[in-house]
C-alpha cells in the first residue's frame, strides 16, 4: 500500500533519514512526499523468502542506478501488530523530483506490464514524451535517437538484473523533457526474482521494445556498450559476481533475523525453522556459479565476446600507497591474448565512438612492472586486436585518506547574496541565487578524497562528479550555484569543485547536510 503524506494531519512532506544505515549505492534523501508498505507475504518460500524485492532494489542500487532505498519494519494498526512489511521510497514523479529538482509536475511515470510490449498508463503526468520516444526509436537509427531521452545505461542495467533472475515482465519508467532526465527504470514486481533465470529472458523485447530494435540495428557503438555492462557488473568485483550477490542478500538476511520471528508468530506462512532453511538455500545454493553461467548465455547469443580477453588488474582498484605499480594482465600465462592492451589514466575510454583508438590510449608494456600510480588515478583499459576491442575493465586508485565524519566540514554558507550589479544583469544573471555557494574545508593533516562525499539535503551533490578528486590539508574549496554567475563579482583562480542543484539555498532557514557515501553524517 502507498501511504501519501497529507497536509492535513500537519506537514506535507516527512523530513526525516528513515533509510540511513540500510542504503546501498545511491545516498537517500530525506524528505518524502509519500512511501510505499509491502507486505513480505508477497515474497513466500517458492519465491524468495520475502527478499525479492528489497534484494532487487539493493542490486539496482549497487548498479549505479536509481532505485527505491528501503527497509524492513514492524508495522502495528491500532495496536494491534501487524506483522512484518517491507518499507520503501514509492517511485514515482515526486521521488525523482527529490533526487534530481524540480516539481512533480515535470515527471512522467509510466506503468508497463503485458510482457514488456503496448500496455503503458501513465500514473504521474502523461504518456506523450514517452510515446514520442517509442516513435522515435522506430526511424531506423535507435542507438543515436534514444540518447538522452532513454537512460541506456540505467535501462540494459535493469534488462541485465531483470535476465538474471525470474520475475514478472513489468517495469515502471521515470523521465522528464523539462528536466533532461532521461526515462529511469526500475522492475515493478520482482517477488520472483529468486528463482533460477530462463535462457529465453535473454531474447525478450524489453520495456518499450527498445532492446528489440537497438539488437536489430546493431549500432557497433551498441554492441560494444552491451558487451562493456555485462563485464562491469558479471566480472572484476562488479555487483552481480557471486561474491556480490551473496554479501548482498546476507545483509537483509541479518536485519530480519531476529525480527522473522514476530511476522512467523503473526501469520503462520512460515515457522522460523522452515524460513532459516529457505534463507540458507539462497545463501548456499542460488547465487553459486550464477554469474558465470549468465556470461556463458550472453556469449552465446552474441552479446558478450568469445574471443578477445579484457584486461585483468593485479589489484581491483581502491586505497593504495603512491608509488604502487598496477600490473594489467589478458589471458593465461602461457597463452596471453594477441594484441594490445590499452589503457588511458585520465577518465578517456581507450575505445572512440564508431571504434577507433583514442589518441589518449597508451600500449601498456607487458614486460615492465606495472604502471606506477602516484595520484588517485582512474584506470580504464581495452584489449584491442586486429581491429577487436574487448569489453572494458575500470577501477579508481585512491592515494588520498578517504574520509571520516569530521575530516570535512561545511565552513561557508553564502545563502543570500546581494542584489545583482548592472554589469552581472547585463552578462545575464538577474537572480540573486546565481551567486549562492558554499565552502567545504579540510580539517585533517591528510590529502582527503572527495568521491567519498555526497549532499544529501539542502542541496543536491555528489563529489564523485567533482572536478577535484582531493582536498589538500587545510584547504578550501567551493560548490556554487552558477559557476559563470560567480566569476562575476570573484573572477577566476578560486578552487570550485562543482555546481550544486536540487533547489535555493533557504533565506529563512534549512538544513544542509554533507554525508559519506555509505550515509554517515
Amino acid at each position: 500500500m502507498d501511504e501519501k503524506i497529507r497536509k492535513r494531519y500537519g506537514d506535507s512532506k516527512l523530513e526525516y533519514p528513515i533509510f540511513r544505515g540500510h542504503e546501498s549505492g545511491l545516498a537517500p534523501v530525506e524528505e518524502f512526499d509519500s512511501l510505499n508498505l509491502r507486505s513480505g507475504s508477497h515474497d513466500l518460500a517458492q519465491r524468495g523468502a520475502y527478499m525479492s524485492n528489497r534484494y532487487v532494489a539493493d542490486s539496482m542500487l549497487e548498479m549505479g542506478s536509481i532505485a527505491p532505498h528501503g527497509r524492513f519494519v514492524h508495522v502495528y494498526l491500532n495496536g494491534v501488530y501487524w506483522g512484518q512489511y517491507h518499507l520503501r521510497e514509492r517511485w514515482n514523479a515526486a521521488m525523482f523530483a527529490s533526487y534530481f529538482g524540480g516539481a512533480e509536475e515535470d515527471y512522467d511515470a509510466i506503468n508497463g506490464n503485458d510482457n514488456f510490449l503496448d500496455d503503458f498508463k501513465a500514473y504521474d503526468g502523461t504518456l506523450d514524451y514517452w510515446r514520442e520516444t517509442e516513435a522515435l526509436s522506430r526511424e531506423g537509427t535507435p542507438w543515436q535517437a534514444l540518447q538522452g531521452r532513454v537512460d541506456l545505461t540505467d535501462y540494459y542495467d535493469f534488462m541485465i538484473l531483470w535476465a538474471t533472475g525470474n520475475s514478472e515482465s513489468e517495469f515502471q519508467s521515470v523521465g522528464s523533457r523539462s528536466r533532461d532526465v532521461p526515462f529511469k527504470f526500475y522492475m515493478k514486481d520482482a517477488d520472483g526474482w529468486l528463482r533460477a533465470p530462463s535462457i529465453s529472458r535473454l531474447d525478450v523485447v524489453g520495456p518499450g521494445r527498445f532492446s528489440d530494435v537497438l539488437r536489430r540495428e546493431a549500432n557497433p557503438d551498441y554492441v560494444q556498450f552491451l558487451a562493456d555492462r555485462i563485464h562491469k557488473h558479471y566480472r572484476n568485483g562488479g555487483a552481480l559476481t557471486d561474491a556480490a550477490n551473496i554479501a548482498r542478500l546476507q545483509r537483509r538476511v541479518d536485519e530480519m533475523n531476529t525480527a522473522f520471528l514476530a511476522e512467523a508468530a503473526r501469520w503462520n506462512y512460515h515457522t522460523p525453522g522452515s524460513w532459516r532453511s529457505n534463507r540458507d538455500d539462497l545463501l548456499n545454493h542460488h547465487f553459486d556459479g550464477l554469474a558465470e553461467t549468465m556470461v556463458t548465455r550472453f556469449t552465446i547469443r552474441g552479446f558478450y565476446p568469445h574471443d578477445i580477453i579484457a584486461p585483468r588488474y593485479s589489484q581491483p582498484g581502491g586505497q593504495i600507497i603512491a608509488g604502487t605499480f598496477i600490473r594489467l594482465t589478458a589471458g593465461a600465462l602461457f597463452s596471453p591474448q594477441p594484441g594490445d592492451i590499452l589503457y588511458t589514466t585520465n577518465g578517456v575510454d581507450p575505445r572512440m565512438p564508431g571504434g577507433a583508438r583514442s589518441s589518449d590510449a597508451i600500449v601498456f608494456d607487458r614486460s615492465s612492472p606495472g604502471i606506477s600510480l602516484s595520484t588517485t588515478t582512474q584506470l580504464k583499459t581495452r584489449t584491442f586486436d586486429q581491429g577487436n576491442w574487448s569489453p572494458l575493465t575500470e577501477a579508481t586508485f585512491y592515494i588520498g585518506k578517504q574520509p571520516s565524519p569530521g575530516d570535512v566540514l561545511i565552513s561557508e554558507i553564502h545563502y543570500r547574496p546581494a542584489s545583482p550589479a548592472d554589469r552581472e544583469i547585463a552578462a545575464g544573471f538577474n537572480a540573486r541565487s546565481d551567486f549562492e555557494f558554499l565552502e567545504i574545508y579540510n580539517t585533517t593533516d591528510e590529502l582527503v578524497e572527495l568521491s567519498g562525499l555526497v549532499f544529501t539535503k539542502g542541496i543536491r551533490f555528489d563529489f564523485n562528479d567533482s572536478s577535484q578528486a582531493q582536498l589538500e590539508p587545510g584547504k578550501v574549496a567551493l560548490l556554487v550555484r552558477n559557476r559563470l554567475a560567480f566569476a562575476q563579482p570573484y573572477g577566476g583562480g578560486i578552487p570550485i569543485v562543482g555546481e550544486f542543484t536540487n533547489s535555493k539555498l533557504s533565506d529563512g532557514g534549512e538544513t544542509i547536510q554533507l554525508a559519506l557515501s555509505n550515509g554517515t553524517v
